[in-house]
């Protein structure tokens, strides 16, 4: 659904509830925080839908599919108030029981607007607020919630201005009954700034306190099977994926002759694999430090996705640096011509096969990751034509990552274990622990240089350490499979360039 502004701009809005549930039903605005969108926000709707309130999903102007700028963030209010229109006008929820849940950003937002429409409750979830800008004494029935593994808002902040609004006495955990309602600060001790919106007790921390402002009475969060069935069904197809080629591959190799080789041959080739990959670990993290460095302001010119340019940034320095070893080895090895008819076999020699296959199995694992990890979040830009423009300029780029990482990894490591099921697994192992070690470092360089908070910059990095094993066993069984470069590399660009367009802001800045 979507409503418009006194000014004019587009606010798109969706709403979760049971069929069961009476358009008379509390009604619940989630507010995502700055940057984000509001599937952000659609664990903690799910959860409300089940107990039969009316959750309302808003993008803010500037965010996800809502027009505008997001630059205007004095505005929102009036996003917010267009949204209510509309549903009044509809006759969809009771806003004499109106309730306002707010993350980040959207933390202050609800409690902005608390003064201006009075709900009877207010959560905020990692609010930034500061206790000298926000009075907390107003909102009815608060809510704070923090955790001490934010490190992206001021927890102290948000604590000290909690304390302001119970007349400075009192300890988290516990209810209070101050400015005529009740208020209490809950702080988690493990979530980051991200997944505090997805972790169970936070879920069922806010549907107790919303369920006792409306009834009086806690209700726990229930579990709802849908979200149960998404996950187990992604999980299936992902493991499927991932098992049933990797034991064709481990069937087909098992009854093969053993080649005999001498002591000293099995000594070289551990040493030669050694020296490569400290080589490469090494080079990737200082000179994939500094390109990163180099590269990103080039990114930053083009595209205004902060996240997306930083870590394609990252990936191409760290896959240049290792493609720049790998060529530096085979200079000494082959001359120019012998190295490009080489290459040449490498990405293979049906084209038009090689190319159907990389795209059917890309866009396959794309649809995977939107189904699991992209089923609450996506992307905060608002027209798909702008989405289409932008993913056109990282193709080429993650085209050249996973180039270089099948020169360094296929050309030069595996190569120099040699074939067979057990030197397979071997370089598929260390190729994902090189990877992702350097990276960290690289990381770390750049947030030293920068002087950024590195917890910061690992926001995104589960994500990465998973894209990083799907993408390198996608590597391994093509490479094994169809004796070519191309297939994995077509499927492993779009999938890296198409998750990190659509995650972008939403990992980077919350």
């Amino acid at each position: 659904m979507h409503a418009v502004t006194d000014d004019g701009v587009p606010i798109v809005f969706d709403i979760i509830k049971k069929p069961s549930t009476s358009n008379e039903a509390p009604l619940i605005f989630l507010i995502h925080g700055f940057s984000g969108n509001r599937k952000m926000m659609k664990m903690i709707g799910l959860a409300l839908a089940e107990r039969n309130f009316i959750s309302v999903l808003i993008d803010l102007r500037g965010h996800g599919d809502s027009g505008g700028s997001m630059s205007d963030i004095n505005r929102f209010d009036i996003d917010i108030q267009a949204v209510l229109d509309s549903l009044i006008f509809h006759k969809i929820g009771n806003i004499s029981q109106l309730i306002f849940i707010g993350h980040s950003m959207g933390g202050s937002v609800a409690v902005n607007m608390s003064k201006i429409l009075q709900p009877i409750a207010t959560i905020g979830i990692a609010p930034a607020i500061s206790s000298n800008s926000v009075n907390l004494t107003t909102p009815r029935n608060l809510l704070l919630i923090i955790s001490e593994g934010d490190f992206i808002i001021d927890n102290q902040a948000v604590i000290n201005a909690f304390y302001n609004s119970i007349n400075n006495t009192g300890e988290p955990g516990i209810t209070y009954f101050a400015g005529g309602s009740e208020k209490k600060l809950f702080i988690d001790d493990s979530s980051d700034h991200l997944n505090i919106l997805y972790k169970p007790v936070i879920i069922n921390e806010v549907v107790k306190w919303v369920t006792r402002a409306v009834s009086g009475i806690e209700e726990s969060s229930t579990i709802n099977s849908d979200l149960i069935g998404a996950s187990v069904f992604s999980t299936l197809i992902a493991g499927l994926m991932i098992i049933l080629p990797a034991a064709h591959i481990l069937l087909e190799n098992i009854n093969t002759k053993k080649r005999v080789e001498t002591d000293v041959r099995q000594l070289q080739i551990k040493c030669e694999t050694l020296l490569y990959l400290s080589s490469g670990f090494i080079i990737a993290s200082f000179c994939g430090a500094a390109l990163t460095l180099l590269l990103s302001p080039v990114f930053f010119i083009i595209s205004p996705l902060l996240f997306t340019n930083f870590i394609t940034s990252l990936f191409l320095g760290n896959s240049i640096s290792l493609g720049a070893l790998a060529l530096i080895i085979f200079r000494r090895r082959l001359d120019w011509r012998a190295f490009i008819r080489e290459s040449k076999n490498n990405l293979g020699e049906n084209f038009i096969q090689n190319l159907i296959i990389g795209f059917t199995v890309g866009i396959s694992l794309i649809i995977l990751f939107y189904t699991s990890v992209g089923f609450n979040t996506a992307s905060t830009f608002s027209t798909a034509s702008v989405k289409l423009i932008f993913l056109l300029l990282y193709l080429p780029a993650y085209f050249c990552v996973f180039f270089f990482y099948e020169l360094f990894f296929r050309g030069l490591i595996k190569r120099t274990l040699g074939s067979g099921w057990l030197s397979t697994i071997l370089s598929c192992t260390l190729q994902i622990l090189i990877t992702v070690s350097s990276l960290l470092v690289q990381l770390f360089i750049v947030a030293l240089i920068l002087q950024q908070n590195v917890s910061f910059l690992l926001l995104g990095l589960n994500l990465m350490v998973i894209l990083i094993s799907v993408s390198t066993v996608v590597s391994t069984i093509f490479s094994h499979v169809s004796m070519s470069w191309f297939s994995q590399i077509i499927s492993n660009m779009l999938l890296l360039s198409t998750v990190a367009l659509a995650l972008s802001n939403v990992i980077y800045l919350l």
